[in-house]
């Protein structure tokens, strides 16, 4: 990642709770006569505002997926180890939530094991599509140790039915959140941690 790329996000991230005229004044400080550094900053917060306020709220996904019909038929939604989205073999689920299934999957070419993060049927409103878009859009262009990165998103058929999905790198360990609770980390150390 350049230092412009690395600068960029750093201002992105603490702009982007900002109310607009603080936003706009924060944004002029910190980038000062850097006119591409202010561009990758606005370019980033434009995704943003075209993704909405709840864009991957977990609430907020977690509520559509109910609304939509086939959200209450989890057979519908896995697949088992073996089959083949693309140019990828499903080996096991990783986990779930209310937008999709996250798979550890072996990539063909190059020949790779992968997070492989598959919308769930039922969730192709427009919508929750571009929602789910906007998503591979933003993590593909954040690049940072502490963000898995992306390798693709595109879409597969399976038995005639086109499933959108991003695949990414395959980050091992424990969930953040248990890692924090096994250590009792306190609320600032939560915090540093992010």
């Amino acid at each position: 990642m350049s230092e412009s790329q690395r600068r960029a996000e750093e201002i992105f991230a603490a702009a982007v709770d900002l109310t607009a005229g603080d936003r706009t004044a924060f944004i002029e400080a910190s980038c000062g006569d850097d006119n591409e550094l202010r561009a990758q900053v606005r370019e980033l917060l434009g995704v943003a505002a075209e993704a909405g306020p709840d864009f991957l709220d977990p609430t907020e996904i977690r509520r559509l997926a109910q609304s939509l019909p086939g959200h209450d038929a989890p057979e519908q939604t896995v697949f088992a180890s073996g089959t083949r989205l693309g140019d990828y073999t499903v080996l096991g689920v990783l986990g779930s939530g209310g937008m999709g299934v996250v798979y550890v999957a072996q990539q063909e070419k190059p020949r790779r094991t992968v997070a492989l993060k598959v919308m769930r049927p039922g969730l192709g409103s427009s919508g929750v599509s571009r929602r789910f878009e906007l998503e591979a859009e933003v993590l593909g262009r954040l690049q940072h140790p502490g963000i898995a990165q992306i390798f693709e998103a595109g879409s597969a058929q399976v038995d005639g039915v086109r499933w959108p999905y991003i695949a990414m790198e395959l980050v091992k360990g424990a969930h953040l959140c248990q890692h924090a609770a096994d250590r009792r980390l306190s609320v600032r150390e939560r915090l540093a941690l992010m």
